[in-house]
Parts: structure tokens; C-alpha cells; sequence
């Protein structure tokens, strides 16, 4: 699953993995700012790929581990740093990403849209929680894409 999220080619059975151009998605965002442009052309390029579907926008947060939890903690005491340091450096790294369960009849797939790639993967339980977890990461089910 971390190939899968990371980006990188994987060797997983059943990933489906495409090159985009996320410049034929015309967007123009009610707020400015170059974030909300790229995540708008985003939905609009999953809404493509899979039209007749619910989609649902995912937020991801990754999950401590213990030792992650302990160091992050003695981090924040010994140097007055905010806490939340992993959480941070798992954000920076998955900035470009949106990640997305998509909902077509009685199958799932979940999906990964970078700027320049798109990754779909036939899940092989359904999902109907709001809040589910997949290795160390967390996603929360912020509601479905408008049509």
C-alpha cells in the first residue's frame, strides 16, 4: 500500500495506473489560490473516468505508531515545537495527492490522483464506514462530489 500512495510503480495485482494531463480541466475556483484550481481539476478528471459512479473526496492522515507518538511528544517538551511533527511531514508529502473511493453498483475501487498520474484499485471489501483505515493511514469520508 505505501508503493501504491507513494507514487512509485507497483508491482500490486489489480493497480491500475495512468499518465493525466490535468490541463484540459477548464476550473475556475469561487476562492482563489492555486490549491482548490488543482483539486478542482481533479474531481473533474475522476468525475470523467468514472461517470455514472458516487464519488466520494477522502482526507487522509497518517496514524502514529507508538515510537511515533512517544518521539513526537518528547520532541514538542525538549524544544517547544509544536506537536503534530509526522503529521506535518506526512502532509508536505502527500500535498499533490487527492484520494478518492469511488462507488460504481455493488463494487468500490479507491483512487489516488496526483498531478501528472492517476492510480485505481478494485477494493476487495466494501467500505461503508466514514472513517476507515488502509496500513498506517486514516480517511475520512468528507461526503460526495456534486455532479
Amino acid at each position: 500500500m505505501d508503493d501504491f500512495l507513494s507514487g512509485e510503480e507497483s508491482a500490486f495485482y489489480g493497480i491500475r495506473r495512468e499518465k493525466i494531463d490535468l490541463g484540459r480541466y477548464e476550473y475556475r475556483p469561487k476562492v482563489r489560490g492555486a490549491w482548490r484550481k488543482k483539486t478542482g481539476q481533479k474531481d473533474m478528471l475522476i468525475a470523467e473516468k468514472f461517470p455514472d459512479a458516487e464519488i466520494h473526496r477522502l482526507l487522509c492522515r497518517q496514524v502514529l505508531s507508538k515510537n511515533e507518538k512517544i518521539l513526537d511528544n518528547l520532541i514538542g517538551f525538549l524544544t517547544d515545537a509544536p506537536f503534530g511533527i509526522p503529521d506535518l511531514i506526512h502532509s508536505m508529502k502527500n500535498l499533490e495527492k487527492e484520494f478518492y473511493l469511488i462507488c460504481q453498483g455493488e463494487q468500490q475501487f479507491f483512487a489516488v490522483v496526483g498531478d501528472e498520474w492517476i492510480e485505481s484499485r478494485k477494493l476487495p471489501q466494501k467500505i461503508s464506514e466514514r472513517e476507515f483505515q488502509i496500513g498506517d493511514l486514516l480517511f475520512t469520508d468528507c461526503g460526495v462530489l456534486p455532479k
